[in-house]
């Protein structure tokens, strides 16, 4: 049974001259100035992530990596979200050997990632689940493959677990440039939202805002108020509910 998030997963590449891939456009060019203090930045490692489950953050980084591979960027998207994988899913590709098998050899990332069907995008899946999580994230191969992935690629994009379930969200977003919270108005908790934000600046992970997934329509005033005061006010409606 297709489920409603996958009507969505690729709407960048099935419909995009549509407002929602102008969205999500719009979000690539916010990424290459994001004021960090005194200094603007463009984060080149980026996790996306929110607050529980089911919140479109799979959706969210799916997009987001085909707007930036039709820019002309090099795009590695990973998924790191090793207990729920669906990047292979999404993509169509086989998800049996993935980043778990990856950090077990020596192979580099550009060398063992798949090609997707969208010109200059890479997907690395999770693989198989042989080992805990929270080790291979802690683990120095992983910072080795972080190292490898910025060298070979423009844009490197984690779909990572939910903040509020597991570590592992965590270990990620603390080894990126940068942290994209996704959150639904109407479903997302504002407490749980806040509580994903503090966990996230506790390790010191830089939140660079967060990603509305609802159209306008669908947002009542309380959402859009607390959306512009955001982190960073980066803010984005990126999908139609």
């Amino acid at each position: 049974m297709l489920r409603l998030s996958d009507k969505y997963a690729r709407i960048m590449e099935r419909q995009p001259f549509s407002p929602i891939a102008e969205s999500y456009r719009s979000l690539c060019t916010q990424l290459q100035f994001v004021q960090r203090g005194e200094e603007m930045y463009a984060p080149r490692v980026i996790t996306v992530t929110s607050s529980r489950l089911s919140e479109g953050k799979t959706t969210t980084v799916s997009n987001l990596a085909v707007a930036f591979a039709s820019e002309g960027k090099k795009v590695l998207l990973v998924d790191g979200d090793l207990r729920r994988p669906r990047l292979h899913e999404v993509f169509g590709i086989d998800g049996s050997k993935g980043l778990l098998q990856l950090l077990q050899t020596s192979t580099p990332p550009s060398q063992f990632a798949k090609e997707t069907s969208i010109h200059n995008l890479d997907l690395i899946s999770a693989g198989d689940l042989l080992d805990d999580p929270g080790r291979i994230f802690a683990s120095s191969e992983f910072d080795q493959f972080i190292e490898q992935a910025r060298e070979a690629y423009d844009i490197v994009l984690f779909d990572a677990p939910p903040v509020l379930l597991v570590n592992e969200a965590k270990q990620i977003a603390v080894r990126s440039d940068g942290v994209l919270l996704v959150v639904q108005p109407g479903k997302t908790k504002w407490k749980a939202l806040q509580q994903a934000q503090s966990q996230l600046e506790r390790v010191h992970a830089h939140i660079l805002g967060t990603v509305l997934n609802a159209s306008e329509e669908h947002m009542d005033k309380k959402w859009m108020k607390k959306g512009a005061r955001s982190q960073q006010g980066l803010k984005m409606s990126a999908a139609s509910k």
